[in-house]
């Protein structure tokens, strides 16, 4: 059936009852239907690693790990007088990598919490 003989049929219908639906609740209901089409839903797609990202991040282990090598082979004592000598840059090194961790969990918690604001907000709507 097409929408003309559906149209048809239910003023058939709708000529034995009674009542009749007034101008006014038509135009109501045609606003309220032009009204959700014109709606807009925004859908969110996760980033997820790029080849070039995990390519980028496996350059910079290779560099760091040819770099701790590189260091035990020069030294004459070999690894434990590497081990000895970055003991005394320990604490250094774990201080930057504790703030850099802190800033990338709070970077992606701020992300996070922007993401539900939004999708709250396009469900309220």
């Amino acid at each position: 059936m097409n929408e003309r003989e559906i149209d048809h049929l239910t003023r058939e219908l709708m000529r034995g009852t009674t009542e009749q639906p007034s101008a006014s609740l038509n135009s109501r209901i045609m606003a309220l239907i032009m009204q959700e089409k014109k709606r807009v839903y925004r859908y969110y797609i996760k980033r997820r690693f790029t080849p070039a990202g995990i390519l980028g991040m496996f350059v910079a282990y290779m560099f760091v790990l040819v770099g701790i090598l590189y260091l035990v082979r020069l030294s004459p004592g070999g690894i434990e007088t590497v081990l000895g000598s970055l003991r005394a840059y320990f604490s250094i090194v774990l201080t930057v990598a504790s703030g850099i961790s802190c800033f990338f969990l709070f970077t992606q918690l701020d992300n996070w919490l922007k993401r539900e604001e939004m999708r709250r907000q396009n469900t309220s709507k």
